[in-house]
């Protein structure tokens, strides 16, 4: 298992450090708690810089708003901090390019995996 976190940790920085604390350190066992970027982005913002990573040329759509609906995305990583020491390294504009990357690299397994769950 060690050589594929190895591998895992090449391709994707960007949520890796924290998945790896937490399969490497049983304090976190049973918890939830949020791994990821702090930076506070509206979700029209969110998804231009997806769409602008895969397709500049898509043209975003949006429905009517519903309740509860979040109109920005910002994690509340203290909980991962607190027990695992996690702390972000990448923004999430670099994030959400790594992990498109990540993807492209390895959609043959991880697309069935997706769709499967």
């Amino acid at each position: 298992m060690r050589s594929s976190i190895d591998e895992s940790k090449k391709v994707n920085q960007y949520n890796v450090n924290g998945t790896i604390n937490l399969l490497e350190d049983d304090s976190a066992d049973g918890e939830i708690m949020n791994i990821g970027s702090t930076d506070n982005i509206d979700i029209h913002t969110l998804a231009e810089v997806v769409r602008d990573e895969i397709d500049p040329s898509l043209e975003l759509e949006f429905g009517e708003a519903r309740e509860g609906d979040a109109e920005h995305t910002h994690a509340d990583i203290s909980k991962a901090n607190d027990v695992l020491g996690y702390e972000p390294t990448v923004d999430i504009r670099e994030g959400v390019s790594k992990f498109i990357d990540w993807y492209r690299e390895n959609r043959e397994w991880y697309d069935p995996l997706v769709r499967a769950s």
